[in-house]
């Protein structure tokens, strides 16, 4: 499935609770956690874990499939059904896999410089800017940590209560961002006020800039972050303070902190 779907594609599995009859989407990442070392590690090219998905997922009050989860034991089974595209990315025909070396810690260990990779791409690769909050950031990181991972530079603003809430998430961030595969910034709101994150999210985030099409690797203008596309992932209050509220199934006008930028319905995608 990774291999297939790559970082061209957004993509999420439906669980259902069969005592309710309720259906949730969740959206996979390629991690997998090693009993021996008690670590979560990421998948090698080619490995599916044995056909197991891993998730991660919040315990919300109101949330019925989630506090379902929580309450199962240890290798029970449950039905899913998928996937389904959340998103996708223009094909890029031919184009070169990008590796995923800098992301494993023995790399750091035998001294390869992990800042110096140079990809020789057929197409000039963009960039994207993604806000996310709480479970979020998964979207993000299926982007980032899937086979032939996006190729472009990213930049991340995301909320949670605190850096712990992102449990081992939080390592992964991290050696992204030391690898030069994101730009992160990460807002805690036990330490600062709704308005005062939305305002410094406002302060940091970048105006669109437009998209001109597969121009060759050759045309690329260096390391400035043009973003031409920004994606928003979190609860519903969220998505409505950062790009407007969704009209149900349809993504709905784009306004609050996105609109003030000059962002649009042509450039910003709501995900739920």
């Amino acid at each position: 499935m990774w291999s297939l779907m790559t970082a061209e594609h957004i993509w999420s599995v439906e669980i259902k609770q069969p005592e309710v009859m309720v259906v949730r989407s969740y959206t996979p990442l390629p991690l997998e956690f090693n009993p021996t070392s008690n670590e979560t590690e990421i998948l090698k090219d080619g490995d599916n874990a044995d056909g197991k998905l891993s998730f991660y997922i919040k315990k919300y009050e109101n949330g019925e499939v989630a506090r379902w989860l929580h309450r199962l034991p240890k290798d029970h089974v449950i039905e899913i059904r998928g996937p389904f595209v959340d998103y996708e990315f223009p094909h890029l025909p031919d184009e070169l896999k990008r590796s995923r070396d800098c992301l494993y810690m023995n790399n750091f260990n035998k001294g390869i410089n992990i800042n110096n990779e140079n990809p020789k791409y057929i197409y000039q690769p963009y960039d994207i800017i993604m806000f996310t909050a709480g479970t979020g950031v998964v979207t993000a990181l299926q982007l980032l940590l899937t086979e032939s991972p996006f190729r472009g530079k990213m930049k991340i603003f995301h909320t949670s209560k605190n850096i712990k809430q992102l449990g081992p998430l939080y390592s992964i961030l991290s050696k992204l961002q030391t690898s030069n595969r994101v730009q992160l910034q990460i807002f805690e709101s036990d330490k600062q006020t709704r308005k005062e994150i939305l305002k410094n999210i406002e302060k940091a985030a970048t105006r669109p800039y437009p998209y001109k099409g597969l121009l060759p690797f050759s045309n690329v203008s260096g390391n400035k972050f043009e973003p031409i596309l920004a994606l928003v992932c979190g609860p519903e209050s969220y998505i409505s303070s950062i790009s407007g509220n969704k009209d149900g199934p349809n993504q709905g006008q784009v306004q609050g902190l996105l609109d003030a930028k000059g962002w649009d319905s042509q450039n910003v995608y709501k995900l739920s």
